[in-house]
This record gives structure tokens, C-alpha cells and sequence, in this order.
């Protein structure tokens, strides 16, 4: 894999002195799918032309005392490149044996695959006995990196021990919970370039559903349903903050920075994530689009349905859509009610392509609605 890397990407030169590079970035993803169904793989094909690799979970490890138990993924998709997400364990464990035994059966369950990779977040003290680890395992790996390692004096050893690997600055800030890129990530990768190791950074599309009592964050919810209530906090990645990123690095990015890998895919049942389009257009560096129509149909005498649709990029909350045309009848449906002359919503969002039916209205004139939001066009 990394000669593969030096020669697809010698324009900007393994051994280089240059500190930046306008090659095209990579843009592979990550799979975080723990049970997969028909309609995920037929995704997967229809997308895959987007991707230069994928990456799919294909094995958890959690530690019971000094016990590893290790949860297989069924059947996940063929793909470039297969994660082995592991628990950091106990420090009276061999964990240079562990690494070597699981990495051997990793390899003879996926012997096609390109890459392994390696997702363990070690405390920052114990890099040295990772790194040590690393140096023992057979199988040609990378591994995922924590921005607080770099300041580790072990850091560069432990990079030498791998293919590759991948910078991860999305987190959860328990003091600014708003946030999931890092802060410090223009300083973060720019250090990393200075090691002079091929390396991804792993980019969030994802969000939290975060419970607060008096500024302690007391649970985190990550794989449900996107909700909105007073009684919690969602949190998402901010397109916008991110476009942004990749608005720089698409035209100029640190020299040994490859690609981005995203986490993760957007598969049509995982709402706590961007729709697809979201992710598309920040990947080419632009804001996604926010835009809406509302739609009347006929349906009977003096008798309309009408619907939003949403015909952008990005999620958008519902608006409240109201009209001047006399109404003599009217009701809401779903997530909207009919009050004064208006449908006023519930707080949820509207996801690109997707269409609500919102309500009906009995008029004897086509009724014209008008929203307070500009990205939502009056009826057509």
C-alpha cells in the first residue's frame, strides 16, 4: 500500500521538501454499519463510483478483565479496506500477542482486502508499548491517530511501524458540545505533515443526541433517530465549517496529507447523518444548497393537498407556511396543524428528495402560500 502511494502520487514526491501539494485528495469512507441488509449493499453499488476506498467495521473488541471478546460484523460488503475497532485493554494484558494473533485472523477472513486498519485509542502514555506492538504484526496494517499523540516524543516511531495513517479531528468537546470538527485542525494537520508520513484525515458527517444537567454532559446517543426536543441537545457536523476545509485543501493541501476518509457513508436509514448530498457538495468545497418548493394538487372541488418538497442539498428545518387566499376549510397532517390561516410545524427536518405531505385546504380559489424562510419557493 505505501508504494502504491509514492507512485500514484509522486507528483508530490515521497521524499519531497515541499510543505504543500495541489494533487487531488483521495476521498474514501468509512462503512460503520453493524447489520447489514440488501438495501445497504445496493447503496454501497450505486454510490461506489463516488469512492476511491472503502473501509468496513468488520470487528469490534471489548475487554472482559484481561479477556478479549471480539463481536464479527456479519456479512459486510466486499470493500478496499476492512477496520478492526478494538478497546483499549488492560495494561496487565500482551498485548503484542494479542495484536499479532488478531491480525492474523483478521487477514485470513478478508485475504483480499488492501488495507487493515487498526482503530485502538491508546491512552497518549502507552504509544510506546503500541508502538512496540505494531513491530511485532506480520500483516502490513495502518492505524488511526489521536491529535494529542503528536505531541508524544513516541509518535514517530510508532508511524514508521505502518503503512499509513489516519489523523482522526472530529470529537465531542464536553465543554463545546456544538462542535464536532477540532478545533485546532489546520494546526493539527500541519503538524502531522512535519513527521513526513503519508496520512489521511478522517473527516465527521455524523451527529449526537447529547443530554446536559447544569453543563454536564450526563449521555451521548449516537445511532438513533434525529429527534428535536427541548429536553436534549442534537449536535451535527457543520457542513458549512467543513466546505470551508476542503474549499483550502482542494486547491492547496499540507504535502504528505493524501486524502480525507469520511465518517461515515450516509446509508438511507442512518438519520443521526448527512443525506448524501450534503456530503457531495462539501466534499467539492461548496455549502450545500437549501432549497424547497411547496406543491398543490387538485383533489377535489374546491378541495387541495398540498406538500413541501425538499429540492436541495442540506436538511432544513420546517417552516411555517401561511396564505392570504380565504380558506373555508382547512387541516394539517403529520408533523403540521392548521392555525390562523397558517400550517405551522413540529421541530423536525426535512431531508433532500424527501416530500410531506403537510396538509389540505378546502378554497374556492387555488390558495398561494408563502413562507418565512427564503430557501422554501412559493407554490407552483
Amino acid at each position: 500500500m505505501f508504494l502504491f502511494l509514492c507512485t500514484q502520487f509522486l507528483g508530490w514526491g515521497c521524499q519531497s521538501t515541499e510543505t504543500t501539494s495541489h494533487t487531488v485528495l483521495l476521498q474514501d469512507g468509512y462503512l460503520w454499519q453493524r447489520n447489514w441488509t440488501k438495501k445497504h449493499v445496493q447503496q454501497i453499488e450505486q454510490r461506489r463510483g463516488d469512492w476511491n476506498a472503502l473501509y468496513a467495521l468488520v470487528v469490534e473488541v471489548e475487554w472482559e478483565e484481561e479477556k478479549a471478546k471480539s463481536t464479527w460484523i456479519e456479512n459486510p460488503p466486499k470493500t478496499e479496506g476492512v477496520v478492526v475497532r478494538v478497546w483499549v485493554p488492560p495494561e496487565s494484558v500482551d498485548f503484542a500477542s494479542f495484536l499479532q494473533r488478531l491480525c492474523t485472523q483478521v487477514r485470513n477472513r478478508y485475504p483480499d482486502v488492501l488495507d487493515i486498519q487498526l482503530d485502538i485509542d491508546m491512552p497518549t502514555d502507552r504509544i510506546l508499548e503500541y508502538a512496540e506492538a505494531l513491530e511485532t504484526v506480520s500483516q502490513p496494517v495502518s492505524i488511526t491517530a489521536l491529535p494529542d499523540w503528536l505531541s508524544s516524543s513516541h509518535f514517530p516511531a510508532l508511524i514508521r511501524s505502518v503503512e499509513h495513517y489516519v489523523l482522526q479531528v472530529h470529537w465531542l468537546d464536553p465543554n463545546a458540545p456544538d462542535h464536532l470538527l477540532h478545533p485546532q485542525t489546520r494546526a493539527i494537520v500541519k503538524k502531522a505533515n512535519g513527521f513526513g508520513v503519508p496520512f489521511q484525515v478522517a473527516l465527521p458527517t455524523y451527529g449526537y443526541r447529547i443530554y446536559q444537567e447544569k453543563g454536564e454532559i450526563l449521555s451521548v446517543v449516537a445511532e438513533e433517530s434525529l429527534v428535536f426536543d427541548s429536553s436534549f441537545q442534537e449536535v451535527m457536523a457543520n457542513p458549512q465549517e467543513i466546505a470551508e476545509l476542503m474549499t483550502e485543501w482542494n486547491t492547496q493541501h499540507p504535502q504528505h496529507l493524501y486524502g480525507v476518509i469520511w465518517f461515515r457513508f450516509p446509508f438511507f436509514s442512518d438519520r443521526r447523518n448527512w443525506p448524501y448530498k450534503t456530503l457531495m457538495a462539501v466534499r467539492e468545497g461548496r455549502k450545500p444548497e437549501k432549497k424547497g418548493v411547496v406543491v398543490r394538487q387538485k383533489s377535489g372541488e374546491q378541495l387541495w393537498d398540498i406538500s413541501l418538497k425538499n429540492t436541495g442539498e442540506s436538511v432544513f428545518l420546517l417552516p411555517t407556511l401561511c396564505t392570504q387566499t380565504h380558506v373555508l376549510l382547512a387541516d394539517g397532517l403529520q408533523d403540521y396543524r392548521w392555525e390562523g390561516n397558517c400550517f405551522v410545524p413540529t421541530k423536525r427536518g426535512l431531508r433532500p428528495d424527501e416530500e410531506l405531505s403537510i396538509g389540505w385546504v378546502r378554497s374556492a380559489l387555488a390558495p398561494n402560500f408563502v413562507s418565512e424562510v427564503s430557501y422554501v419557493d412559493p407554490i407552483f
